[in-house]
């Protein structure tokens, strides 16, 4: 991978990992379009580099769940889970994204193998698209009135399910949980705001199970990559998700399945 080839799928990622469109997906197509040989620990060095923009983009939600959830722990053994749990809105909604976590963990433990294989696997990939365009569709026709603090753990789970499919390429992290969140009467931009910090503990945690093979091939193309993939990924999250959330999942849709078509038609052989 020569350093051109790097920078474009450095931007490929940090546009495409906050908006409803698969960046894994977007990935794979770009790698098989480039001739390249895809690269599970590459991905997720770009995807630790996403997660350090959404850090630095959303730190005030970040450093308010850490200290939460701390002084939620003082409090449960104070005054009592039940009641801390009731009354401490922050320290429920970490409690809340740390079960939505849990799906995701053991599908990516137990089928890592399957998910890097899906990379170069283009037919795979175009039906995932076609099936995230169908989910956003669908999910857009869902009247949903409910806010973050009316969440409860079988909604947090729900959605955690959603984000475990979207381990696989095409399948798009954020469409499924924005989604998930919205089939649970959770309003759009709620939902929004629960995918996005459910995405920081599955990336940190994929990413140390990663993290000394990546550190030990690491090249100055892959420093590149991380650093347009940090900073537009940075910028998708200021400017992109607020447009995500001011236009319809269904004009996300029509761009899923035109890309799906589009990989199986020409890529799928």
């Amino acid at each position: 991978m020569n350093m051109i080839q790097g920078i474009v799928l450095g931007i490929v990622q940090g546009l495409s990992e906050f908006l409803p469109i698969s960046s894994s997906g977007h990935l794979a197509v770009t790698e098989k379009l480039m001739g390249l040989t895809p690269s599970l620990n590459f991905i997720i060095l770009l995807h630790l580099a996403t997660l350090l923009a959404v850090v630095v983009a959303l730190w005030k939600d970040v450093i308010a769940l850490i200290l939460s959830f701390f002084k939620g722990l003082y409090l449960s053994f104070k005054d009592g889970f039940s009641k801390t749990y009731k009354d401490f809105e922050m320290f429920r909604l970490s409690l809340l994204i740390i079960v939505g976590t849990i799906p995701a963990a053991v599908v990516g433990v137990l089928l890592e193998e399957i998910v890097g294989e899906a990379f170069g696997e283009m037919v795979f990939v175009g039906i995932a698209f076609l099936i995230t365009g169908t989910v956003l569709f669908l999910a857009d026709r869902v009247r949903s009135t409910k806010r973050l603090e009316k969440m409860n753990t079988k909604s947090a789970l729900w959605i955690g399910v959603a984000q475990a499919l979207a381990i696989f390429p095409g399948i798009s992290r954020s469409g499924m949980t924005i989604s998930a969140g919205l089939s649970q009467g959770y309003v759009r931009e709620e939902s929004a705001r629960f995918s996005f910090l459910l995405s920081i503990p599955i990336i940190f945690g994929a990413s140390l199970t990663k993290i000394s093979a990546i550190s030990r091939d690491i090249t100055s193309v892959d420093v590149i990559a991380f650093v347009f993939s940090a900073v537009f990924g940075y910028i998708a999250v200021k400017s992109l998700l607020y447009l995500a959330l001011k236009r319809k999942l269904s004009y996300f849709s029509y761009y899923c399945w035109a890309i799906g078509i589009l990989t199986l038609v020409f890529l799928g052989r």
